[in-house]
């Protein structure tokens, strides 16, 4: 569960191509190198403690902030995913690299005069083109079209998307359409800080699939996550902070039951 609501959090939060890889983004503070992430089975008797470590990982950053490479560890040392990043002269990212046990390949990233990718090129381990997207933005960097092409730049699909936003240009919806059909409705909500508490989705006949909820401490990380379909997920999570304000220890608790103790250490320019 926890890697579900990970990919669902980062891949459904805003329709974007590439993100952006800047340690901000992680709401870290300070001029930062390595983050490294040590998740542990969490022992619960008078209070939480940590148990045997289920996972690590670690983040490389440049000096401009930008994050270079990341590998993800199970629960001994042994590299199970890596990924690299290249940048160009404007901290660009302009080639995504990744690597496991069992694939390997890459993808490059070509960006228009805005600064938005324009072409996204996927890559096997032998150089061989997988697949390509070419993309269209509006004003506010949102995907408007998405166009795919097989290895044999032969277009597979075209994808639209059509948005509503709020005073503050955060985004209240997005509708989907695959190849002219509304296939999916997302909504928004935020709070004052313009984070997201509320994220519905909806088919394309306007009816709810499911819905995330969220909350936030005072320091924009968050606290709980609801996830609602069949059935309720209710994540707490609670964090212990330095002077900085950059958590250095969070317990994970899935509907109450204390799940995973994650430890945060940070190496800094």
């Amino acid at each position: 569960m926890k890697v579900l609501f990970l990919f669902a959090f980062l891949f459904f939060a805003s329709i974007t191509i590439g993100q952006n890889r800047h340690y901000s983004n992680l709401n870290l503070h300070g001029k930062v190198q390595l983050v490294k992430q040590i998740s542990y089975d969490a022992i619960k008797k008078n209070k939480v403690t940590k148990g045997n470590r289920t996972s690590e990982t670690r983040m490389f950053f440049n000096s401009s902030g930008f994050k270079t490479s990341e590998n993800w560890f199970g629960p001994s040392d042994n590299v199970t995913y890596k990924f690299s990043y290249e940048f160009n002269a404007e901290n660009q990212n302009t080639k995504y690299s990744h690597e496991s046990t069992s694939s390997k390949g890459y993808t490059l990233y070509s960006y228009d005069s805005d600064g938005n990718i324009s072409e996204r090129v996927t890559y096997d381990a032998s150089d061989i083109v997988e697949e390509k997207e070419v993309m269209t933005y509006n004003k506010n960097k949102n995907v408007i079209l998405l166009k795919k092409y097989d290895a044999d730049s032969k277009l597979i699909r075209e994808i639209t998307y059509k948005y509503k936003y709020d005073d503050r240009q955060n985004m209240l919806e997005n509708q989907t359409f695959y190849d002219g059909s509304l296939d999916q409705i997302t909504r928004y909500e935020y709070n004052e800080n313009n984070l997201k508490t509320k994220q519905a989705f909806y088919n394309g006949n306007d009816k709810l699939k499911w819905q995330e909820f969220f909350k936030y401490d005072k320091n924009k990380n968050m606290v709980e996550w609801i996830y609602d379909s069949k059935s309720k997920t209710v994540r707490t999570y609670e964090y212990t902070y330095d002077k900085n304000n950059n958590w250095t220890k969070k317990i994970d608790y899935r509907n109450d039951e204390p799940e995973y103790v994650t430890e945060q250490i940070l190496s800094f320019y």
